[in-house]
């Protein structure tokens, strides 16, 4: 629940959006979790925890990160998964990532690219493991958009959210890229939402 929007109708809708995202992501576990077939002999439990973050919040745009730790019965450990929320409250609608860009920018070959470099230089330590885990970065940071469906946005650029496994070991745990708006200012546009965040 968010509050401090002073217009009803779209305190309304943004709310409405939270918990929809949220009901929404519940209802997929419990699905999974019928799906599974016979419990675990051991006793364990499926389980779910959802917890949203505000990342972000000014008169123009709201930046949520969703975190769920799920663990289905019978797992080793549970695991980590991300969802986002960017919403343009003077609209009153979610931004979408084209949403940001111009229409010929090629947004998902710029961010692989960053956050391929990013990452590698993350674990440039890890030795003789550095090979197989670049393996990893490359497939999934890979210009691919499902990759890149996990992403806040504040003053200071874009922050890539990567859930365990995705690019690294579950050991190292979830990834985060930051990029700068500079990094972007060329493909941005003007007239987008983008534009109420970097100078």
């Amino acid at each position: 629940q968010v509050y401090g929007i002073t217009d009803v109708e779209q305190a309304e809708m943004l709310n409405g959006e939270l918990e929809h995202t949220a009901i929404a992501w519940m209802d997929e576990f419990s699905r999974e979790v019928a799906d599974t077939g016979s419990p675990d002999p051991l006793g364990s439990k499926s389980i779910i925890g959802i917890d949203a973050t505000v990342a972000f919040l000014s008169p123009e745009i709201m930046s949520v990160r969703y975190d769920a730790s799920v663990y289905s019965a019978g797992a080793a450990h549970p695991n980590s998964f991300y969802k986002t929320l960017n919403w343009n409250i003077v609209h009153a609608g979610a931004i979408q990532t084209d949403d940001l860009f111009v229409n010929e920018a090629n947004w998902i070959t710029r961010f692989s690219a960053l956050a391929i470099a990013d990452l590698e230089r993350q674990f440039a330590d890890a030795g003789d493991d550095f090979e197989a885990m670049s393996t990893d970065i490359r497939q999934g940071a890979g210009p691919r958009a499902e990759n890149f469906t996990a992403w806040t946005m504040d003053r200071d650029g874009i922050t890539l959210h990567f859930e365990p496994y995705q690019v690294a070991a579950y050991a190292a745990g979830p990834q985060h890229v930051e990029i700068p708006w500079r990094e972007l200012i060329n493909m941005l546009d003007v007239l987008g939402p983008a534009a109420f965040l970097y100078p």
